[in-house]
């Protein structure tokens, strides 16, 4: 696999203009394949129960949940008495170790006090539990299964400083060690890959350090975030992959990605496989003929590539959103100023050096938002947007002219559906 400088997963605001009534009360809704809402959104758990996917959520004043039997469409669902300003996570203990009778949805959470709830079904209510914790420990907590010991581990975070506990039964807890960051968070997640276990955190500057089986800083910290707003990120393993769901722009859940650790102990992140399953139908052609339609998947390469290259997201109406690729200068610039709802007109420049001489770009166009990777998880690009029009075709240009790619369009909706009034 190639080696990268660092992943970056890129959140620019493209919000438009809107009045006070319409952000209040704001709904989530499903725009294409993405959920969303005016009133934010940030990942807790992804689990598997079944054959069924559930995504747990804060949203407006509570948690709530989404389902899918495909990690690409979902429908939202229902509501868990949980503040929305609580941090945590909802554990499918299937096996019991709870000792909570038939009771496998467990949710143990921080809204200022360190909570737990279960319940033998997600749809019914929730219980509160019992959580014994060392003295004087306290955080948002994060929990995950320990592969190779069978043991829960949990993360409670607390500004610089993430305490890691060992539990077998979710409820009697025991401090393993304690690693202070060079930055805080919000919130702290574990993932497993091999014998290497994948610190990553949620806040203003998020990161990722790996560490080994002890718990122990094998590498330096590396970025995974740059972005002007605050990141959320919900990790889990299901079935030795180990996915992801991020927030973008605070609005929107991205679609689950998947992670993969180099040898080098470099992270990449890149859309789950099951896109390409999902996808209704699918064209190849060169890539100015290819018009989206609804949700939207392009896929293109660019070979021997050293000047800037520019790809350009459009709709009929003129609006677009241009991301330079800059390879003589070693950065990524989006330029949001020809969209019509956009209020700041601004232009963002991020810094990333390409190692390879050939580019792939795997974008989805959805009602809400942009996701580009780029060379299979060196950079995940997540945009924000609220055209008049959904963005429906892609250009790429070179010096500026229009480059001949042969490319790949997938539509990803469930139904055929006619480009909208995004307002």
């Amino acid at each position: 696999m190639k080696k990268v400088i660092d992943v970056l997963i890129i959140s620019v605001l493209i919000f438009g203009c809107s009045s006070s009534s319409d952000e209040q009360d704001a709904p989530v809704s499903k725009e294409g394949i993405h959920l969303t809402s005016n009133d934010g959104l940030n990942p807790m758990s992804l689990i598997k129960e079944n054959n069924q996917y559930t995504l747990f959520y804060s949203s407006e004043d509570t948690w709530k949940y989404a389902v899918s039997n495909n990690l690409i469409h979902w429908t939202d669902s229902s509501t868990i008495d949980i503040p929305s300003d609580a941090i945590g996570d909802v554990i499918f203990d299937v096996n019991n170790t709870s000792g909570l009778s038939q009771s496998p949805f467990i949710a143990i959470f921080n809204d200022g006090d360190m909570q737990m709830k279960y319940t033998s079904a997600k749809d019914q209510p929730w219980k509160q539990g019992e959580l014994k914790l060392p003295p004087s420990v306290s955080g948002n907590p994060k929990v995950m299964r320990d592969g190779l010991g069978n043991n829960w581990i949990m993360t409670l975070t607390k500004e610089q400083s993430v305490v890691i506990l060992s539990s077998e039964n979710l409820i009697d807890w025991t401090e393993v060690t304690r690693i202070e960051m060079a930055e805080p968070a919000t919130a702290a997640e574990l993932t497993k890959t091999g014998d290497r276990w994948v610190l990553l955190t949620s806040g203003d500057n998020s990161f990722y350090q790996v560490l080994d089986t002890d718990f122990i800083p094998i590498s330096d910290a590396k970025s995974l975030v740059s972005t002007f707003e605050k990141t959320s990120v919900a990790t889990t393993k299901i079935e030795e992959r180990n996915l992801a769901v991020f927030n973008i722009g605070k609005k929107t859940l991205s679609i689950p990605k998947e992670l993969t650790l180099t040898q080098d102990s470099i992270l990449s992140i890149n859309n789950v496989v099951e896109l390409n399953s999902q996808a209704i139908t699918k064209r190849r052609s060169k890539l100015e003929s290819l018009k989206g339609q609804g949700s939207s998947r392009f896929q293109f390469y660019v070979e021997n590539y050293d000047s800037d290259m520019e790809i350009l997201i459009q709709n009929e109406q003129g609006e677009s959103v241009k991301i330079t690729i800059s390879k003589p200068n070693n950065s990524l610039t989006i330029d949001k100023t020809n969209n019509s709802n956009a209020f700041d007109g601004s232009v963002e420049k991020v810094d990333w050096t390409s190692t390879s001489q050939t580019l792939f770009a795997d974008l989805i166009v959805d009602y809400s938002v942009v996701e580009l990777s780029l060379n299979n998880g060196e950079v995940q690009l997540s945009i924000p947007v609220q055209p008049v029009f959904i963005y429906d075709q892609v250009n790429l240009m070179a010096d500026d002219n229009k480059y001949d790619a042969r490319a790949v369009l997938y539509s990803l909706i469930e139904e055929p559906e006619p480009a909208k009034p995004n307002i």
